[in-house]
């Protein structure tokens, strides 16, 4: 058995939400933050444009179990550190952050034969500081800089082994990643999708017809129907067993209300009510790009601010798990 400690480049992948023809920008992370997980300790860098994760502790009979501890470990990391940072960056609603690596960069720097008894040691750290430097034609610059209070990445962590928050978690750092507001908006609702799919029983709904009615309608079915009886029959239950009073956008809002106490989309400059109209336009858009329409230019321009919104909401979501959890 082995003792590794490797050193993993890291990249600020920046996607700005403006109209670039006659804007220029940099972005630069600054940040020390030590701590432990599992076996390991980790600590993140960055300063000058550099970023590096470093992992000490790492055990493994070879190198390539190394390799794969050292890749679950940053798949799991760099998306929760992506959402505290994106969630501090003061121009959030038009400026998308995000730390990635490559895989091939990994480099192991150290190796060391040891008992398998070997114990890890534990380090702590809480702060990060963000600088975004913005360059705009005529000279005109912008700086901004932020202090962002990392010491929540583990509480974070302690939500992981929840398949649902890694699968909306995930949802959200490919949002990030997105270059075209149609795709940001897709990626986005889809985790919205999911949500009302996986919480649709948790909420309390009204069926379309009573049990009584249900089963007359699915007799008159079975009775006079002949050619694909079953089938036909399966299909229609299914369908009313599904169908309740409530509309799609009264149940979703009723989700984001009741189970994560979210009632406004709030980020950066953005406070948005979490309403019929909202909804009713996100399902639209929606059901307009599955279905592969043209849009007008004002259209565009809607699809990415709703989008933004909904990258937004899940962000909300993500921060509100520890509370859904605890009802």
């Amino acid at each position: 058995m082995y003792k590794f400690k490797v050193k993993v480049p890291l990249e600020l992948e920046y996607r700005s939400n403006f109209d670039e023809h006659n804007f220029s920008h940099k972005n630069e992370l600054e940040f020390e933050f030590s701590s432990s997980y599992s076996e390991f300790n980790y600590s993140l860098h960055g300063k000058a444009g550099e970023y590096t994760l470093l992992i000490d502790n790492i055990i493994a009979e070879n190198e390539n179990a190394c390799i794969e501890k050292v890749k679950s470990f940053s798949n799991s990391l760099l998306p929760l550190a992506s959402l505290i940072i994106q969630s501090r960056n003061s121009n959030q609603h038009y400026t998308h952050l995000k730390l990635d690596y490559l895989i091939s960069n990994v480099n192991i720097e150290q190796q060391v034969r040891i008992d398998v008894q070997e114990q890890s040691q534990q380090q702590n750290g809480q702060v990060i500081n963000l600088s975004d430097q913005m360059m705009i034609k005529e000279d005109i610059q912008i700086t901004t800089s932020t202090q962002i209070d990392f010491s929540n990445l583990n509480i974070f962590f302690s939500h992981y082994n929840d398949k649902v928050f890694q699968y909306v978690l995930e949802g959200y750092y490919r949002s990030l990643s997105a270059t075209d507001p149609a795709t940001k908006f897709y990626n986005a609702f889809t985790i919205i999708e999911f949500m009302e799919t996986y919480f649709r029983n948790d909420i309390e709904t009204s069926h379309l017809l009573e049990k009584d009615e249900m089963e007359k309608v699915v007799t008159c079915l079975k009775e006079n129907i002949s050619i694909n009886a079953e089938r036909i029959v399966n299909r229609v239950k299914s369908t009313l067993l599904n169908a309740t009073l409530e509309s799609r956008h009264e149940k979703l809002i009723m989700i984001l209300n009741n189970i994560f106490m979210i009632e406004n989309i709030k980020c950066g400059i953005v406070n948005r009510p979490i309403d019929t109209d909202f909804v009713k336009q996100i399902i639209k858009i929606r059901n307009s790009l599955f279905h592969g329409k043209t849009f007008s230019e004002d259209e565009q321009q809607n699809i990415r601010e709703r989008g933004l919104e909904l990258i937004c909401l899940i962000q909300n979501i993500l921060f509100n798990w520890r509370e859904m959890e605890e009802k």
